[in-house]
């Protein structure tokens, strides 16, 4: 009997495990062993969930290789595409796979960026929010869109059009995202939530495959913005730890960060590092901290003053480094809202001049969302700024 809970093993199997050719690939081996000591599917799979796994990657591959055959079109709102393979990675144990997304918005605040809700093909994890569409309405047969999974990619990443469903459709993705219960009546209506709901989980699995594969195009986003973006030698968040330890023992983070960006940001260096001279502690004054880079190798670090102007709520705020070099170049900055519980948000939008050290930030949150700022400004030339405030 196909059960909710069948469809979360077979769910975790898709997002998480490799396929054949990357199980068979020796150069994959020892991250693939490291997969097998967390997964209890690839390690002693089942006869019957190995089957259905073979089955159901099949069509989804299938489906892959007939998307391959439409046209190439301009990336718009309301079409459906995949992530492009190639960007399947490694993470923790577990091989993420390109999820079906789709199309939102065209929202170019930075660059190429687009607004995209991610898919599933199995409408039995349907929950409230999300919008059942049947094969009536998509190119792609019976799937759901996620309007509680939505996220920012870069266009580039990703894969040619399934093809695309009307604006009226999107339009009640956008509702739902606001009001899980604002259902037209044409729609399907998702069972609610029980104790225990297989849904649950599945919804925990469906956050991480997204924040995957969006941490890392935001991250090149945001190289691609106006200000020039800093070029640092080392290739992982791990390296760029290293480095810091390095200069400054003691240097520790409070969550593992998983981009070289979250590393420098979430950064937090001990007391005894940061002297009485860089000022009084007040609400509206915080220390920095420097670091000097040449070469993208990080040098030294040199704190300095932080002073924030105004703040509207927890979504804006404008602020100062204190205490830069006269003729800072080639400077950039890296901002992240770390919120407890959740993944760290970047802003939506930013600006920052270094001839003055000012800085403008707006955040999208949810109401009532508080976190602490943490933020790195890069130079090559001269130096990169550590902070943290409490907003």
């Amino acid at each position: 009997m196909y059960s909710r809970k069948f469809a979360l093993t077979l769910a975790k199997q898709y997002r998480t495990c490799p396929p054949s050719e990357v199980r068979n690939d020796p150069s994959q081996r020892l991250e693939y062993d490291r997969h097998l000591a967390i997964c209890p599917y690839c390690s002693m799979q089942k006869r019957e969930e190995h089957d259905a796994w073979i089955d159901l990657s099949s069509k989804i591959e299938d489906l892959l290789w007939e998307a391959r055959s439409y046209k190439e079109e301009e990336v718009c709102p309301g079409q459906f595409r995949f992530l492009r393979k190639e960007l399947c990675r490694w993470r923790d144990g577990l091989f993420y796979n390109p999820p079906l997304v789709l199309i939102l918005e065209n929202t170019g605040v930075i660059s190429d960026d687009v607004l995209v809700a991610q898919i599933y093909h199995d409408i039995s994890l349907a929950g409230p929010g999300d919008l059942i569409l049947m094969d009536t309405h998509t190119p792609a047969g019976d799937l759901f869109v996620e309007s509680w999974n939505i996220y920012t990619l870069k266009a580039s990443d990703l894969g040619v059009s399934l093809g695309s469903i009307p604006p009226e459709i999107i339009n009640t993705i956008k509702a739902l995202e606001k009001e899980p219960d604002a259902y037209p009546d044409w729609t399907v209506l998702p069972r609610p939530l029980t104790v225990n709901d297989p849904r649950i989980y599945f919804r925990e699995l469906e956050i991480e495959v997204g924040y995957t594969f969006a941490v890392s195009s935001v991250s090149e986003l945001m190289e691609e913005a106006e200000t020039p973006r800093l070029r640092l030698v080392y290739a992982s968040a791990s390296e760029v730890k290293d480095a810091l330890c390095n200069i400054v023992s003691g240097t520790r983070w409070q969550r593992e960060p998983m981009t070289r960006e979250e590393a420098l940001a979430l950064a937090e260096f001990p007391p005894e590092q940061i002297p009485l001279a860089a000022g009084d502690e007040t609400e509206e004054k915080k220390t920095a901290n420097l670091i000097l880079i040449k070469d993208g190798v990080i040098q030294a670090i040199d704190p300095v003053g932080l002073k924030i102007y105004h703040q509207i709520g927890a979504l804006t705020l404008s602020g100062r480094i204190l205490g830069l070099p006269d003729k800072l170049e080639n400077s950039d900055l890296i901002f992240f809202l770390d919120i407890s519980g959740q993944k760290p948000v970047p802003p939506v939008k930013y600006e920052w001049k270094e001839e003055t050290g000012d800085f403008l930030l707006e955040f999208k949150l949810e109401e009532g969302l508080k976190g602490k700022l943490k933020a790195a400004v890069v130079s090559e030339t001269i130096r990169c700024t550590y902070f943290e405030i409490i907003v």
